[in-house]
């Protein structure tokens, strides 16, 4: 699955369809992103490329349902799907970040503390409702509470290799140590997802890090790689 342009939706199995439909109303972005989430997924798994499945930056916990639901369709239900996030909202933007979010970010600063904002601040409480609601049996699911500036150095070690790695960190520095660490794992024609590509800060990292081009997803800044 490669190229721009490419109609994700009709890659979603028929009898799931309906399920990521409701589930995407909690996520923050366009339904192409569920949609390419569950399609990336399912082609991962029936090309058979190694490794886990990893989102940074959770928010309500849509992704790694929809991965999930993607694995269970094929009957995958051993892969390991981690969940990076302080489950606290957005920290403090740095001098990278040019783009304010939702015009509320940098009322908070620009000093790159990793303090809450509160911005998307969704808990490991609530994502877990959610998955419950979903039908998402989380016993293969590991939620790596904390600043990712911290977490993703100290346990990438331990992760082996990566199918998909998704990024939705919003900021300069998070995306760049999640790049740093998790980029390098990923498999042989494994994908890295981006959703903030429309952002100064993210873009930076991604290009000093990465240093290809990524496939647009939609025209609101998601974006993949096939590597």
């Amino acid at each position: 699955m490669s190229g721009g342009n490419v109609d994700f939706k009709c890659h979603v199995a028929t009898k799931d369809l309906s399920w990521v439909d409701n589930v995407r109303q909690r996520m923050l972005g366009v339904p192409e992103r569920a949609y390419a989430t569950y399609a990336l997924t399912r082609s991962l798994i029936q090309r058979e490329v190694p490794g886990c499945f990893i989102e940074c930056g959770v928010f309500a916990g849509v992704h790694p349902a929809i991965m999930w639901q993607a694995m269970s369709c094929l009957g995958v239900k051993d892969r390991l799907i981690y969940l990076y996030d302080s489950f606290e909202g957005i920290p403090h933007a740095g001098s990278n970040d040019t783009d304010d979010i939702a015009g509320e970010l940098f009322r908070y600063g620009r000093d790159g503390k990793l303090e809450s904002t509160g911005i998307s601040s969704c808990s490991v409480e609530q994502v877990l409702q959610h998955m419950d609601e979903w039908g998402v049996d989380t016993s293969h699911m590991i939620f790596q509470k904390g600043w990712v500036e911290n977490t993703v150095p100290t346990t990438a070690g331990n992760i082996g290799e990566i199918a998909m790695l998704r990024l939705d960190v919003d900021l300069y520095s998070a995306t760049k140590v999640c790049l740093e660490h998790l980029f390098p794992l990923i498999s042989k024609d494994g994908y890295l997802v981006v959703d903030d590509m429309n952002l100064a800060g993210c873009r930076k990292a991604v290009d000093e890090i990465v240093g290809r081009e990524l496939i647009p997803i939609d025209t609101y800044g998601a974006a993949y790689m096939r590597v």
